[in-house]
């Protein structure tokens, strides 16, 4: 039969392993909530850092385009280059009559040398050679766009058919003189949109026989000046 003081001790035990328990469970409940705020936390710093790098980088690219323009507008702005990369003449002769016959090609470079420069030119360009004054054809090339920063090789342009022309007795010598030495001294206009011109004068143009190649066509950059042609 239990004593009145092993029920008393019996008692208290029970009071302090429930308060136990319930101290227990009020600091898994507190250390929960910590960590569900930490974790929380750990969301927003990182939305944070998401949200600073994407506007970094926005900045950044705002930065490069504010130069750019910048930079554009201070530098002395250059239209288009038009270069005679190459050429050669198959057929340059001159009948009794005076009559031209000729067979013979030009490849044209195009650089274009601003930033942030884009150039179509969707027309087609009209190519128009000259021998001593003389306009002996007219040649269509097809149009072409050039981003900035850069260079393109049209397509060869061909010139061949024949023509009458007009030589003094000065020209005429040096029409044979040129025969002589397989090098024929030949100007160009090119014709682009809106009466806009490009000019490449004194383009010395080699023979290209079928024995050989009597010289090399030295690269030759066009202008924009009226220089007398035609």
């Amino acid at each position: 039969m239990p004593t009145k003081l092993s029920q008393i001790t019996a008692y208290k035990k029970v009071n302090e392993d429930y308060s136990d328990e319930e101290s227990n469970e009020d600091y898994s409940d507190e250390e929960s909530c910590i960590n569900k705020d930490c974790s929380n936390e750990g969301c927003i710093n990182k939305d944070r850092m998401v949200i600073l790098c994407i506007g970094t980088v926005l900045l950044a690219i705002l930065i490069i385009l504010l130069y750019g323009a910048i930079s554009q507008e201070l530098r002395p702005h250059k239209p288009i280059e038009f270069i005679i990369a190459d050429a050669s003449i198959t057929k340059f002769n001159l009948t009794s009559d005076n009559t031209l016959y000729y067979n013979f090609k030009l490849n044209i470079t195009v650089r274009e040398s601003n930033y942030f420069d884009y150039n179509r030119y969707p027309r087609l360009i009209k190519a128009i050679p000259s021998y001593k004054g003389n306009k002996f054809d007219v040649v269509d090339m097809e149009g072409f766009d050039l981003s900035f920063k850069n260079s393109i090789m049209l397509k060869p342009v061909v010139f061949y058919g024949n023509k009458f022309i007009k030589l003094d007795a000065q020209q005429l010598m040096e029409f044979h003189n040129e025969t002589r030495l397989g090098i024929f001294n030949l100007d160009l206009k090119l014709d682009l949109k809106y009466n806009e011109y490009v000019y490449c004068l004194g383009l010395k143009v080699p023979l290209n026989s079928k024995e050989k190649l009597e010289s090399t066509f030295n690269v030759t950059k066009c202008s924009r000046e009226y220089q007398g042609w035609g």
